[in-house]
């Protein structure tokens, strides 16, 4: 709904309706200044790009990965998540009528090792699945007695490892050592041993 050039009793008339046509449910609040139709949510909700797209819009500074990645990849199977998203501003989740999602931040030297792609002619950012793995485990906390040698890590957090291939082993790699953090390179160091070859 464009307001431009409009007075001011007309943009008021023009909030009134837009606001009962979201209480009626007829539009959906995706953030402030940004609606869909319940039409057209219901026509693409059921392809993963569409909440991807949304991710986008809320945070244009981010790219999808994580848990999102990871279950569309099947490395995580057990439950569903909310849609997963890095970026370089706070942490925070956004909640609205078409899904939740959350954005977990991450330092500058890290934001990256995603491609972008386009959907409904807006553009979304994908991390590769190497890159989600590395941010799903730098991002979580994980104890330190399941990083040691006699703990296959993998098994403990039910990763699919075997569904990766060698180019994303290798990404994940070398994320550990450009991150430079040591639980990172124990963690590589236990996939090393008990779930691949390099």
């Amino acid at each position: 709904m464009q307001t431009a050039g409009l007075n001011e009793s007309e943009k008021s008339k023009a909030r009134n309706r837009l606001s009962r046509a979201v209480r009626s449910g007829y539009i959906l609040r995706v953030k402030k200044g940004i609606y869909i139709t319940h039409s057209f949510y219901l026509q693409h909700r059921q392809d993963e790009r569409f909440t991807m797209i949304i991710s986008q819009i809320i945070n244009p500074f981010s790219y999808i990965s994580s848990l999102t990645v990871l279950q569309k990849a099947n490395i995580l199977t057990e439950a569903t998540y909310p849609v997963t998203a890095i970026t370089q501003k706070q942490t925070h989740e956004v909640t609205n009528p078409t899904g939740t999602y959350t954005y977990q931040f991450i330092k500058p030297d890290l934001y990256t090792g995603f491609s972008s792609h386009i959907y409904l002619e807006l553009i979304y950012h994908l991390a590769s699945t190497g890159k989600a793995l590395f941010d799903y485990l730098y991002l979580r906390p994980i104890p330190r007695s399941l990083r040691t040698k006699g703990v296959s890590l993998a098994d403990e957090l039910r990763l699919n490892l075997s569904l990766l291939s060698q180019e994303d082993k290798l990404t994940f790699m070398e994320f550990v050592q450009l991150s430079q953090s040591e639980k990172m390179i124990e963690i590589g160091n236990n996939f090393k041993e008990h779930s691949w070859r390099l």
